[in-house]
């Protein structure tokens, strides 16, 4: 699978889960997430791309199973479920596919500053808040014993 082709797929589960919030949150091609999408997945070996693909390849047979239908076909409320049953499955392989995609999904959608009031983070203090800075403790150094 084409690394576009893994961003299309990553960006619609993630416009299916930000759609559930209905917080005022901006759709993901608003937000660039594609973009930054794009380039996180350029930057994983060969190797991790594969296991990611191979990763939606089973939520795409997951959810054929279930409902005759792809993964891309079904409506967000069914994507939603669908990727939420990974997390509750029995196996472990797929409780951890669920944990990787949402920590990428989370990681690329809340890195950009637009995205911080969401969660309730005012964005970096570094230069734009004042931060009282403490004497440190004094340290005396024991006496030696003879």
């Amino acid at each position: 699978m084409s690394p576009d082709a893994l961003t299309r797929k990553l960006v619609r589960l993630l416009a299916a889960l930000v759609a559930a919030e209905e917080s005022g949150a901006p759709a993901p091609e608003q937000a660039g997430v594609p973009e930054r999408l794009q380039r996180r997945l350029l930057l994983l070996t060969p190797r991790d791309r594969r296991l990611l693909a191979l990763g939606l390849r089973v939520l795409d047979l997951r959810a054929f199973l279930v409902s005759a239908r792809s993964f891309d076909r079904r409506s967000p409320a069914q994507i939603r479920q669908s990727f939420a049953a990974l997390g509750r499955s029995r196996l472990a392989p797929l409780r951890r596919l669920y944990q990787v995609v949402r920590m990428l999904l989370l990681f690329v959608y809340f890195c950009d500053p637009a995205a911080f009031g969401l969660t309730g983070y005012d964005g970096p203090w570094l230069g734009r808040v004042l931060v009282p800075v403490h004497p440190g403790p004094i340290l005396v150094r024991p006496e030696a014993s003879s």
